[in-house]
């Protein structure tokens, strides 16, 4: 019943408008332009900590992304090869529906969706413990990471400018460069790619800045 009566409230753009909209300035977020990010994609905190509050204080944002989430943890998870042929056998099965040491399939999931919904980008890392096969895979936190280029992104073709890796800061005094080929960037469509900002999704929260007609 709760997750019913907070789809209706949900359909009300003006009280969804006005609850992230006064989240958003709580979190002292007057206007986020992509380019806030930086060189390398630097993921500025500030904007980051805002979308985390507008999500963790708004009810109604809270309920339906957590809605969603949960529902998406529930997909069955299919391998085809290239000729249609489902694998029902593969070390990647494996790892989903036991991700890492401390998480359930469906946890890891429910985390994974629910940060790419609220900051328009989700990292997943597979971690290979031993040799070339898998053995865990984490959903690194977005505000974490900076995305490493070839070179400087605002002033070369993107289309050429290959991702090398990701700078993963795990605590205030440690950090690790993680290689390209270990690393899944899942990003929320986003069309303010100004100043290098090509490969960074945009949150669906942001659209709730804006005015709503």
């Amino acid at each position: 019943m709760i997750f019913k009566d907070i789809n209706k409230r949900f359909t009300d753009k003006t009280n969804v408008h006005n609850s992230v909209n006064k989240a958003l300035n709580y979190g002292n977020m007057n206007r986020v332009m992509m380019s806030d990010f930086g060189f390398k994609f630097n993921n500025s905190l500030q904007s980051y900590s805002a979308l985390i509050n507008a999500f963790s204080s708004t009810p109604d944002v809270y309920g339906v992304i957590g809605y969603l989430a949960n529902a998406k943890s529930k997909i069955k998870v299919k391998m085809i090869n290239s000729k249609g042929d489902e694998i029902t056998k593969h070390p990647i099965l494996d790892i989903i529906q036991k991700p890492n040491y401390f998480q359930s399939r469906s946890e890891f999931l429910k985390q994974h969706f629910a940060r790419e919904y609220v900051l328009g980008n989700a990292f997943v890392n597979i971690y290979e413990l031993i040799g070339f096969k898998p053995e865990q895979m984490f959903s690194l936190p977005p505000e974490s990471v900076q995305i490493i280029t070839q070179n400087d992104a605002q002033n070369t073709d993107f289309r050429t400018n290959k991702v090398t890796g990701y700078h993963f800061i795990s605590s205030p005094t440690k950090s690790s460069i993680i290689d390209a080929k270990n690393v899944i960037h899942f990003n929320k469509v986003n069309l303010d790619t100004c100043n290098g900002n090509y490969l960074m999704g945009m949150s669906p929260l942001l659209s709730s800045k804006m005015p709503i007609n």
